[in-house]
């Protein structure tokens, strides 16, 4: 069947023993990589909404943009920045409040941290699994910017196909936040993006991971 996928493959069978070793060494030192042109150009854009005060979503590693065009269609009033390292974004786009940008997303994440620019949402829809343990440092709830992109944010939420990325990540955010999450296994009533659709006509389990500033000032 065209649509199959293949369920995670990976040696690693249960959370990653240098998990915490990892967010320990993350949290005591600073990331500080060069900020490219580009990335500084989507900064700007970024503040501009802020200083305005229209809330502003994040689409990490949105890919072709199918997720950002959802998320621009459910928040009217927010500008959807959908950010990739690739450039295939979709070509039909009918909503105005959606900016498609070629970054270096852990350079934004620091960016905009540095600067103090909030995020009202952020959101990583299926990214890259890199299920071999030895590549732990690779996933975003591992990687050195990935504080800066829970402190800039109000809320984020997670999708994967891979439980234990879901696992590792609520155990990421617990560690670095004071956030409440909320981790389940979820059926969406329809795909919201072509890797979303791939995997639920491929009959995989799928985790949605939500993490909210204002869970944490509630009992």
């Amino acid at each position: 069947m065209k649509n199959n996928s293949r369920l995670v493959f990976s040696n690693q069978l249960k959370e990653n023993p240098k998990l915490l070793y990892c967010l320990e060494k993350n949290c005591q030192n600073d990331f500080v990589p060069f900020i490219n042109k580009s990335t500084f150009k989507i900064y700007e854009q970024i503040k501009d909404c802020n200083d305005q005060e229209v809330p502003v979503i994040l689409d990490n590693g949105c890919g072709t943009g199918s997720s950002s065009l959802w998320l621009a269609a459910q928040n009217p009033n927010a500008v959807v920045f959908g950010i990739d390292r690739s450039v295939n974004f979709i070509k039909i786009n009918k909503y105005e409040n959606i900016v498609f940008a070629q970054v270096e997303i852990s350079q934004l994440w620091r960016l905009l941290w540095e600067k103090k620019v909030q995020i009202s949402k952020a959101f990583l829809f299926y990214p890259n699994p890199w299920p071999k343990s030895k590549h732990l440092t690779r996933r975003w709830h591992a990687h050195p910017a990935f504080k800066y992109l829970i402190d800039i944010t109000n809320s984020l939420e997670l999708r994967t196909n891979w439980e234990l990325y879901a696992l590792e990540a609520q155990a990421s955010l617990e560690f670095m936040t004071d956030n409440r999450t909320s981790l389940s296994k979820f059926k969406p009533n329809h795909s919201i993006s072509l890797h979303e659709d791939k995997y639920m006509k491929s009959g995989h389990d799928l985790f949605k991971l939500v993490s909210s500033k204002y869970f944490s000032t509630q009992s």
